[in-house]
């Protein structure tokens, strides 16, 4: 048996006609966390396909009224355990037109579980915020939302589960995880035992 990932495939569906009145469709394939495994941490906003990539945000930006503004792991996703389990991504649009998107994603309300004592994963969320400043949460699956110019889109994939008990990992890879942004100090101190100085 093993730790859960991030579940299947996300992705995301923008679609429209632009300024020009050409119909434009993007699509794209979101990554997340991979499970811990017994010998090793799970890989961070990882596809479970090894050949797949992420469409470069300028290729996305050149063919499409969208901007890419933020493209991050988000912390604390990847489950706590003697290895731990990959983080999830944040990958943040701009709407620069109007149009309507489709999002489809797993693990929003069950987590990925750990196991052999480690942790369960974050779940993901998916945020719009309309240019006036509306926030509105949405399920992990949803077609067609209308957008204009300026509404974005936050889109948090999960995280995975953990493997083994998380006070027995080395102190050296937790402060290296709080160091790249994996982990926050917090966590650090509450699931490793490790308090991070300065």
């Amino acid at each position: 048996s093993m730790a859960a990932g991030y579940g299947t495939s996300p992705f995301f569906v923008f679609s429209g006609y632009a300024a020009d009145g050409r119909y434009f469709q993007f699509v794209e394939l979101l990554f997340g966390g991979l499970p811990a495994r017994f010998k090793a941490d799970g890989l961070d906003g990882h596809s479970w396909w090894p050949l797949f990539r992420t469409t470069p945000a300028e290729y996305a930006e050149s063919y499409h009224p969208v901007r890419v503004s933020s493209y991050v792991p988000v912390p604390d996703t990847g489950g706590a355990g003697l290895h731990r389990g990959g983080t999830g991504i944040e990958k943040t649009y701009v709407f620069l037109g109007p149009g309507a998107f489709t999002v489809n994603d797993d693990r929003a309300t069950i987590p990925p579980w750990g196991i052999n004592g480690g942790r369960h994963g974050g779940c993901s969320t998916k945020t719009l915020i309309r240019a006036t400043g509306e926030v509105v949460e949405l399920p992990s699956k949803i077609d067609q939302v209308l957008v204009n110019a300026g509404d974005t889109l936050v889109f948090r994939t999960a995280g995975a589960g953990g493997w083994g008990d998380p006070l027995d990992r080395d102190p050296e890879l937790v402060l290296r995880d709080v160091l790249r942004d994996l982990v926050t100090a917090d966590t650090a101190r509450r699931d490793y035992g490790v308090v991070v100085d300065g």
